[in-house]
């Protein structure tokens, strides 16, 4: 939801979207950074979305209660349509075979695109509006912000911990946990206990 015009606005919908998060009922919260449309955050922007966690935590009062919307007729509606609607999907996939089938006829890859396309479509022609973009939009300059670089000590150092890992890890455990994944994934075995086993032998950091 984040946009490169007028990327200011993101620290509003970047609030906003907390709040309706927390309304939702969500477990976990993680809010973007304002500049992430743009580069990778900086310090000061990482920093002020934590903060906006932590005013809507501590200053609303919002997550004093356990359900805020409870007992909402509208939230009841809107969650009946969206079983309703998941409920639908679910029986075009099990029409099709399950979702491995969906996924290789490419059923899965033309929905989503289908939906990007309809996304664009509405965002051109002002039917989904967004500020800054379509609706308000002025002229100007690109903002000032600094793009993110990357340093060349910290690749350095990077490349470095990276060949330690490599040298000091167990190559005969890397290859027998990564052999076993491959055998566990090509059948119908519960794969997390395979991944932890890759973990723990670093055939990733």
């Amino acid at each position: 939801s984040l946009t490169a015009e007028q990327p200011q606005n993101n620290i509003v919908r970047i609030a906003y979207e907390a709040l309706a998060s927390v309304l939702g009922g969500v477990q976990s919260i993680f809010t973007c950074a304002w500049d992430e449309a743009l580069t990778l955050p900086s310090e000061e922007t990482a920093e002020l979305a934590l903060r906006t966690q932590q005013v809507l935590a501590y200053e609303t009062g919002v997550p004093a209660v356990a359900d805020p919307l409870g007992g909402s007729h509208y939230v009841e509606w809107l969650t009946d349509r969206y079983e309703e609607e998941i409920r639908t999907i679910i029986a075009h996939v099990e029409e099709r075979g399950g979702m491995v089938p969906c996924i290789e006829s490419g059923w899965v890859q033309q929905e989503i695109g289908e939906t990007s396309y309809d996304a664009e479509k509405a965002l051109r022609t002002g039917d989904r509006p967004v500020v800054g973009v379509n609706a308000y939009h002025r002229d100007a300059p690109p903002p000032d912000i600094d793009l993110y670089e990357a340093n060349e000590i910290d690749i350095a150092r990077q490349q470095q911990r990276l060949a330690e890992t490599k040298r000091a890890r167990d190559d005969t455990a890397v290859r027998k946990t990564l052999d076993g994944l491959t055998a566990a994934a090509a059948g119908e075995e519960n794969l997390m206990p395979y991944l932890l086993h890759c973990v723990k032998a670093y055939c990733t950091v």
